[in-house]
């Protein structure tokens, strides 16, 4: 049998609710997903406590995409239940998914609308006015470096454009949980440093939570207040991103502890870096 190894025994606020004290905004339970004979996920179950980066890692097919689009609504998992801040996202859909924002891993915006009409757009479909939102569109059309092509179709963006336009959507609607699935893909540098900043800055200030699949070593280690490793769509590690690097030693890299686990060599992964 399998066994998890858990060694963790200037904007107006997002939320209204304190952030004083650890809270499960979400709570994923027991989730299995089967595509015919393959297993996609299987008994999967991870908690996201308020204000908490947790990020999910693995090998590509390991059921990272697949239980991010579960945990969103996409996917009606075959066992197994998802709650967000106290609403089931199968019986009480709408108001579980109106705390949400999403980044998925190849965003399909609407090609005839610009960047900042999808941003008022999405706004709208939440139930907020222009005026509601405009300080956040600014804010985040400066800050993930969109200013040049907010005017543009979104079908003249580049692979990068439309990442940064999915993650400013999924911050503008101020969410109490943003489901990202490998949000960095193709951006720059320097806004991938702006980005950590700021999914920081709203985890410490407004207990925003993040759930974030990603193979992004910076993001990953920079970011992370937790971390689960998922393989065969099992979950084996999880725990705070100390205790995770304490398990194979004290001056151990995410990437030892990564190989490690998967049952790779972790001095043959030294030697090639």
């Amino acid at each position: 049998m399998e066994v998890v190894i858990n060694v963790m025994n200037e904007l107006e606020p997002f939320s209204t609710r304190s952030i004083s004290a650890k809270y499960r905004v979400l709570v994923a339970k027991d989730l299995v997903k089967r595509f015919g004979e393959v297993v996609a996920v299987d008994g999967l179950s991870i908690d996201v406590f308020s204000g908490e980066v947790y990020c999910l890692v693995g090998p590509n097919g390991a059921g990272k995409t697949t239980t991010l689009r579960i945990v969103v609504g996409l996917l009606k998992p075959d066992r197994g239940s998802v709650v967000i801040d106290g609403y089931d996202v199968w019986t009480s859909r709408r108001e579980a998914l109106m705390r949400v924002g999403y980044v998925p891993d190849y965003p399909n915006l609407p090609s005839y609308l610009t960047p900042l009409e999808f941003l008022y757009y999405v706004a709208a479909l939440r139930g907020f006015k222009k005026f509601d939102v405009e300080e956040y569109v600014r804010y985040y059309v400066d800050i993930l470096n969109m200013s040049d092509d907010v005017k543009k179709p979104i079908r003249a963006l580049s692979r990068g454009g439309l990442q940064k336009t999915a993650i400013a959507a999924s911050l503008i609607v101020k969410p109490k949980l943003v489901v990202m699935d490998e949000p960095l893909t193709n951006i720059e540098i320097d806004t991938q440093v702006t980005f950590k900043r700021e999914i920081l800055r709203l985890a410490r200030e407004f207990g925003v939570s993040f759930l974030i699949s990603s193979h992004m070593l910076p993001l990953i280690e920079g970011a992370c207040s937790r971390v689960g490793i998922i393989n065969k769509g099992k979950l084996v590690l999880e725990g705070s991103m100390d205790s995770v690097l304490r398990v194979i030693g004290e001056r151990a890299r995410f990437e030892d502890v990564y190989m490690k686990v998967l049952g790779r060599d972790v001095e043959e992964s030294a030697r090639g870096s």
